[in-house]
């Protein structure tokens, strides 16, 4: 009886060492599928909320593209950059605009891109922008001048000027 009861105890406690292996096994194998999932669900947050950014932007473009007010001013290249062409979105009634460019080289380092509005015969800076800003569709931006006759965009030191340097003026368009 007491060799029996020895060997039983003995398989119980095998037996009891085994399951618990295998679940220790087993609960590692769920920590690393858990870890996994939880760096899933951290990427798909953040692509949501790039998504949602994007989603953000682009009704606000829209908003500005559909105002009944919105007018296209075709800025062309100067002497600076010939080919260059950037379209300037405006909608006078909201006094926001847009701008993208079908062609715009790349500003040295340094350097960035300057628009400018012409109202009432003076240039008013209507912001900055970098060249992923321009060839992309910009963010909507302020344009808060009266009697805007012309856009301009003009390539300036980081940071911007308070006035133009008019010989590095790359591209101009009229509102008329």
């Amino acid at each position: 009886m007491w060799k029996m009861l020895a060997a039983v105890s003995l398989i119980l406690t095998l037996g009891i060492g085994a399951l618990w292996f295998v679940s220790n096994r087993e609960i590692k194998r769920m920590d690393l599928v858990l870890t996994s999932m939880e760096k899933d669900l951290l990427k798909n947050e953040q692509v949501l909320q790039a998504m949602t950014l994007e989603k953000e932007h682009l009704q606000e473009v829209q908003k500005i593209l559909t105002e009944e007010s919105m007018r296209i001013v075709m800025m062309n290249g100067t002497a600076m950059e010939p080919a260059a062409s950037v379209k300037v979105m405006w909608s006078k009634d909201m006094k926001k605009a847009v701008m993208h460019a079908k062609k715009i080289t790349p500003p040295p380092a340094n350097m960035q891109y300057q628009l400018w509005v012409i109202a009432d015969g003076k240039m008013v800076s209507a912001g900055l922008f970098d060249y992923d800003e321009i060839e992309q569709i910009t963010e909507p931006f302020d344009v808060n001048a009266q009697n805007i006759t012309a856009f301009a965009i003009t390539l300036e030191k980081m940071g911007g000027r308070p006035t133009p340097t008019m010989e590095k003026m790359v591209v101009i368009g009229t509102t008329n």
